[in-house]
């Protein structure tokens, strides 16, 4: 642009001060910023370590930016325990002179003290020593910045807009590698317009990314992986996106939705689609998606790998669309499409549990285990039932199963998998229980049943 052209440069060397020379820059670093963030001037960094002991404050600017010379050849180094690396902003501000508007960071890395390895949860704990903390932040632009090693959040967002974060790399820290909290001015002066996108947020000790109080918050195309409870923690916001993003060992869930109520209500309108969702060395998680307190979100075009539930509800979650989505069970090569719901309430998901009948001729095998999800929409209910054991073996009309339901009629069942038996093989019901088919002997039979509770 033209004003990019004619933007006045200044350089950090030309603040080299004595205690520079002696190896600190804070006070320089400083300097620098001081001059160049009231004339729209863009701070040259050098290659190379830059050591800092407190940390550095942008206070107000109508453009600034600050340039490294790649981010893994200039290393912001900050010794100092429990201070941040950049920090700027009070919560409202008097008018735009005071705000932190059209700021651009670039090309960096910041390290602090905490320590650790910015590929998994290793850091040590903090709670203010953010490697960014923005409040008030305006059309601000991160790109190319890597975000190591500090106590608390890697990137904490409070009051600002219209910002983007791209090819960034935001690892190790004590707290969420994002985090974008309601603000201290309470509901409504939060984080909107914000988009997250082609970067990986690896190894944060809280979790990945979390949300509250948003709204437009887009999560694109992202790595978020070996964060230790949650890859995408969303609380509330409203309009959300996450998309296209590659989720690996992130605690319990890859994305949970109004895990808790917001101050600011349940999470309403987002999409959740295109994400590969999955767990390989820790073993099986509780869910891909969690929705919660969230009200008309689609989870649809998603890939899960060794999750125990790809989507998962509660009954505080309404109008939500599920599926077509995918799932791949490893461990016995099964794969299963999820159940598109197309409209309507969805009400309490549960995972259940029941007891066989006894009866003369029941289910022979060694080991068994039986486990029962069930979807419940408006007055229907689909049950997916996994049998598990050791010589699993039936036969037709002897092989009795106590339905997990308390009242209401049931259909006709389909067994989906099991030994020798024939795929959509017919259970038939008897009351409130079902009979299985003749099956061979097997270590896994799936049954699906429909129900009316009306």
């Amino acid at each position: 642009t033209v004003q990019e052209v004619n933007r006045r440069v200044i350089h950090l060397l030309d603040f080299k001060n004595a205690a520079a020379i002696a190896g600190d820059w804070t006070t320089g670093f400083q300097a620098a910023i001081d001059d160049a963030q009231l004339t729209y001037a863009r701070l040259e960094l050098f290659a190379g370590e830059i050591n800092i002991t407190d940390e550095l404050i942008i206070s107000q600017t109508n453009g600034l930016s600050i340039r490294g010379a790649g981010q893994h050849a200039t290393i912001i180094r900050i010794s100092a325990a429990g201070k941040c690396g950049i920090k700027g902003g009070t919560a409202l501000s008097p008018g735009p002179v005071a705000s932190r508007n059209k700021v651009t960071i670039e090309d960096l890395t910041l390290v602090g003290s905490a320590g650790g390895n910015p590929f998994t949860a290793t850091g040590s704990v903090g709670t203010t020593s953010h490697g960014i903390s923005m409040t008030e932040w305006h059309h601000y632009e991160l790109h190319r910045v890597g975000i190591w090693f500090f106590g608390g959040n890697g990137l904490n967002l409070s009051e600002s807009y219209i910002g983007t974060t791209d090819h960034c790399h935001i690892g190790g820290n004590g707290g969420w590698g994002v985090y974008a909290g309601i603000s201290s001015s309470g509901v409504g002066y939060s984080n909107h317009a914000t988009t997250i996108t082609n970067s990986e947020i690896q190894g944060n000790q809280t979790g990945g990314i979390y949300v509250d109080g948003s709204s437009s918050f887009n999560i694109l195309n992202n790595t978020i992986e070996a964060n230790t409870s949650v890859g995408v923690d969303l609380i509330f916001a409203s309009g959300f996106t996450i998309t296209g993003n590659y989720f690996e060992t992130n605690g319990a869930y890859s994305i949970r939705v109004g895990n808790a109520l917001s101050a600011a209500g349940p999470a309403v309108g987002g999409t959740i689609n295109g994400n590969h969702l999955e767990n390989v060395s820790a073993g099986p998680v509780t869910a891909g998606v969690l929705l919660n307190y969230a009200y008309g979100v689609e989870v649809s075009g998603n890939f899960g790998y060794r999750t125990t539930t790809l989507v998962s509800l509660t009954a505080n979650a309404f109008n939500c669309v599920v599926g077509p989505n995918h799932s791949t069970d490893p461990v016995v090569n099964l794969s299963t499409d999820s159940m598109t719901i197309a409209s309507g309430v969805i009400t309490s998901p549960s995972i259940l549990t029941a007891t066989w009948t006894p009866v003369a001729t029941s289910l022979t095998g060694t080991s068994v285990a039986y486990s029962a999800r069930y979807f419940r929409y408006g007055s229907n209910m689909t049950c997916f039932i996994t049998i598990t054991g050791t010589g699993l073996a039936s036969t037709a009309d002897t092989t009795s199963l106590t339905l997990p339901i308390a009242s209401g009629r049931v259909s006709t069942g389909v067994c989906t998998g099991g030994g020798s038996v024939t795929t959509g093989a017919v259970c038939l019901v008897s009351g409130s229980s079902v009979i299985l088919p003749t099956i061979a002997a097997t270590t896994r039979i799936d049954l699906t049943f429909s129900y009316s509770l009306v």
